[in-house]
């Protein structure tokens, strides 16, 4: 995890909208970060968009940028199952083609693609099933003005079967990133009980932010798409009831801080 992704977890998990530097640095004190590391994180942060920044009497503050929202919005979409979404058999496409000399459009479009969990049904084709209740194309609306690409709703003359959906979405890899997950939450819940507060919020975020990874690979398909024993609903379930057993420990850490007392 790297500090900027400490950071924006950090935020994200305890849903701070605004913090200054001194406030932040007592949070991440039991990761080792040093003072130099976490400016330029925090700078960087900026500059992506990420993060906007304020001086308050000659101390530096930051506030969760409309992008960095966006960002989490899309994280947290899998802690909801899909089960309890509708599906018309519609999907969401992206078409887009990029000159072949022009790798870089090409790699920021596909990244942010496979991060908002669209697959490669076919060259310069990804696709994503119309949930109910989700947003058009699934917050990637600006790809609309993307000179290389042109955003689609269509439905298919025939449902993908269980073995298309696998290979467009690499289903049996996450399986195994999932199942990974799960295998480390279990070992870290008998690890609880012995945590100080201190070690508590540094497991949360550190692994916690293993089975958030894990989380979003889920590219929330329909059921029927979904191969036997898929492992997302335990990892689901699990990760809630880890999270919340861990986070009333952590709060004897963080809370104060979030309140000032300790800083």
């Amino acid at each position: 995890m790297t500090v900027p992704e400490l950071i924006f977890g950090i935020m994200a998990a305890l849903n701070i909208k605004s913090i200054d530097f001194k406030m932040l640095s007592h949070l991440i004190s039991p990761f080792e970060i040093s003072e130099t590391s976490l400016r330029t994180s925090l700078s960087r942060m900026v500059k992506k968009g990420l993060l906007s920044v304020e001086k308050n009497k000659k101390e530096a503050v930051y506030y969760r940028a409309r992008k960095n929202n966006r960002i989490s919005s899309n994280i947290s979409a899998p802690f909801t199952s899909p089960g309890k979404r509708g599906w018309d058999y519609d999907y969401w496409g992206v078409l887009y083609s990029v000159p072949g000399a022009e790798a870089s459009p090409r790699h920021k479009i596909r990244k942010k693609l496979v991060a908002y969990r669209y697959g490669l049904w076919s060259p310069g084709l990804w696709i994503r099933p119309v949930l109910t209740g989700e947003k058009p194309y699934n917050g990637l609306e600006e790809l609309s003005e993307n000179p290389y690409c042109r955003l689609i709703r269509f439905t298919p003359d025939q449902k993908l079967k269980r073995d298309e959906c696998s290979r467009i979405w690499h289903l049996e890899e996450k399986v195994e990133i999932m199942n990974k997950a799960i295998e480390k939450l279990k070992n870290a819940m008998s690890m609880i009980s012995d945590s100080t507060p201190e070690a508590a919020f540094k497991f949360k975020m550190e692994i916690g932010e293993s089975a958030v990874r894990a989380l979003a690979s889920d590219p929330l398909l329909p059921n029927e798409q979904l191969p036997e024993k898929w492992p997302a609903e335990e990892l689901r379930e699990l990760f809630g009831r880890w999270d919340n057993d861990i986070t009333k420990i952590a709060e004897g850490f963080y809370i104060p801080i979030l309140k000032g007392e300790s800083v």
